[in-house]
């Protein structure tokens, strides 16, 4: 009796939700957001349990309501707890989920749905704990990956220049690319860096080798020119851990197809699977003025 009194008076508020996830078409991951019109929030779907109901099984019921489709569970991530609009301690919990059938049709609780990259979700998502689930997978993907497919910064025009093209340097832009690149790849797990012996490909990665101590390797494999196997067999020589490697938009662009995005300065991540190397998620360089 006692414990049942006590059970009663726990205020604390109880919820569930998911982090639905898809292969973009243009290649990486798409997650879905929601927005509600009650809080004009942009949010990833939960809801609070019902009488009898484990928080697994309120997640998959919310994602349904909320969306209109029926998800299964692949995994779950980091919960969250926080004080809520009045005042009462709340826990959530989330599973990542692949969708199984149905479609989003709005409705009194979600008026709009978006499938939108990572990038993307960072700028819609108004709250933090929806930002660390954000967060979560995209450290569980670098995790998955083989290595990071870094297309060289920009080196003007070809035209301009007319000495050996393999010794042509960065501009200015370039250079600030690939701070930025050092800068951003510092918190990647980091193992190995090659490069094409092209100098403007050296000269991209360089500021990363040295930022994590790390050699600069020039291979022939990652030159203008080389091919699909050349590429898959870099990497499946590897002793593990995750390499950089530096090329050209000719050798990307036969990994991640013609109509994929491949910018001077961005990179792809990519992974040794069944199929060869296949690409996982885009990472756009930052705008910078030259």
């Amino acid at each position: 009796m006692v414990l049942k009194r006590f059970l009663r008076a726990d205020p604390t508020v109880r919820a569930a939700g998911g982090v639905i996830s898809r292969p973009a078409k243009a290649g990486g991951t798409e997650v879905l957001v929601v927005h509600r019109p009650r809080y004009d929030d942009w949010s990833f779907p939960k809801g609070k349990l019902e009488n009898g109901e484990t928080e697994r099984q309120c997640a998959i019921r919310e994602v349904q309501e909320e969306t209109g489709m029926f998800c299964e569970t692949t995994s779950e991530l980091p919960g969250t707890a926080y004080t809520d609009r009045r005042g009462r301690p709340k826990t959530v919990r989330y599973w990542s989920m692949k969708v199984v059938s149905g479609e989003f049709v709005p409705n009194s609780e979600v008026d709009e749905a978006r499938w939108v990259n990572f990038s993307e979700a960072a700028r819609l998502l108004d709250y933090e704990h929806d930002l660390s689930m954000l967060e979560e997978l995209m450290v569980r993907e670098v995790a998955e990956a083989s290595a990071l497919l870094v297309r060289h910064g920009t080196a003007g025009n070809r035209k301009d220049w007319d000495g050996d093209d393999r010794l042509r340097p960065l501009d200015g832009k370039g250079r600030h690319q690939a701070m930025a690149l050092a800068e951003s790849l510092i918190h990647y797990p980091v193992k190995h860096i090659f490069s094409s012996p092209y100098v403007r490909c050296t000269q991209t990665v360089q500021p990363l080798a040295q930022r994590l101590g790390l050699p600069l390797l020039e291979v022939e494999q990652l030159a203008e020119g080389a091919t699909v196997e050349e590429i898959e067999g870099l990497i499946d020589g590897l002793d593990g851990g995750l390499a950089v490697l530096c090329t050209h938009g000719d050798v990307v662009e036969q990994i991640v197809g013609t109509e994929a995005p491949n910018r001077k300065g961005g990179f792809w991540l990519v992974r040794s699977g069944e199929h060869g190397v296949e690409p996982m998620r885009y990472v756009a360089p930052p705008d910078l003025e030259s």
